[in-house]
């Protein structure tokens, strides 16, 4: 759709802060395709399979990382691994929206069970926003001074405040809202 294909989708031709709305568009389609699989899933979804979530996603996603690093790594050698690290982090997690193709639709109702629907459908959502601590930690290992102050960062700032945090503020406002239902 980008300007050295279609043309039909040219950022460059919104002015001076082509990064700035490029980042916020696709923030906002990121959300969407979320949002979107929260909404279909049953309300006691996520808690009732969380366990099952884990098992599935945390394993898999730090092994897709390192693998995808390592063969970033060995096809560009001119980047560092950490480097690598950073943008297998971008690659490894499976796309919500994609997903959202696969397991909707007239095909997918008619020949793919509900459960295993569901369980696709938490685990791309699920793996997304568990690939923000992976590139965090590349990022703060690329900008710190020493590995010891990177890993607290990543730790205090992207673990116990924006994601403890988050989850805790999203739980809170999303239980207070269906009480008021």
């Amino acid at each position: 759709m980008g300007p050295y294909c279609a043309n039909i989708f040219d950022p460059r031709s919104w002015g001076g802060h082509t990064n700035t709305v490029t980042l916020e568009v696709m923030r906002v389609v990121l959300a969407t395709g979320l949002f979107a699989i929260g909404v279909e899933l049953p309300q006691s979804y996520l808690a009732d399979h969380a366990k099952g979530l884990l098992v599935m996603v945390v394993p898999s996603m730090a092994f897709g990382w390192l693998v995808v690093a390592g063969i970033l790594k060995a096809l560009f050698p001119a980047y560092n691994f950490v480097s690598a690290l950073a943008v297998a982090a971008c690659l490894t997690p499976t796309d919500p929206i994609i997903c959202a193709a696969i397991v909707g639709g007239k095909f997918a109702i008619k020949h793919v069970p509900t459960n295993l629907r569901r369980i696709l459908a938490a685990e791309s959502a699920a793996n997304d926003g568990l690939a923000y601590p992976f590139l965090s930690i590349a990022i703060y290992l690329t900008v710190e001074e020493s590995r010891k102050v990177a890993i607290g960062k990543w730790f205090l700032v992207g673990w116990l405040y924006q994601v403890i945090l988050g989850v805790v503020l999203g739980g809170t406002l999303g239980k207070s809202y269906i009480s008021i239902q």
